[in-house]
């Protein structure tokens, strides 16, 4: 299952933010996302989102990884996050959900959201 959380940090690389054939294999059809303005958002919007404005994009600090299997197909990933700024400061912290779906080839997201936090730091 440590596959699952290797896919969701991938999904904060910039490359992959960045590249439209990889984000539509790892987007389920269905897929949804709350983000962390409260906005939903479907699929073909993130998809167009994304790799519009990779190169605008910060780097992402996670920590705090938490799976836990639903069904034999279908895992949440819980865990904080944070927008790195140039300088190194963090900002825009959230607490994050992913649910993943495995359809029997490769485990796709199906869901994501963002909700706004209080700050935290990088040191356990």
């Amino acid at each position: 299952m440590h596959e699952v959380i290797e896919l969701e940090k991938r999904l904060h690389e910039l490359s992959i933010r960045s590249s439209r054939p990889t984000l539509e294999s790892v987007l389920h059809p269905e897929f949804v996302e709350i983000g962390y303005s409260g906005t939903e958002y479907v699929r073909q919007e993130v998809l167009v989102g994304l790799v519009s404005r990779s190169e605008m994009e910060q780097k992402i600090f996670a920590r705090d990884f938490c799976l836990a299997h639903l069904t034999e197909s279908l895992c949440l990933i819980t865990y904080k996050s944070a927008s790195v700024q140039e300088d190194g400061e963090l900002h825009r912290f959230a607490i994050r959900s992913s649910i993943w779906k495995f359809d029997g080839r490769r485990w796709q997201l199906r869901f994501h959201q963002a909700t706004p936090t209080e700050g935290f730091s990088t040191i356990d």
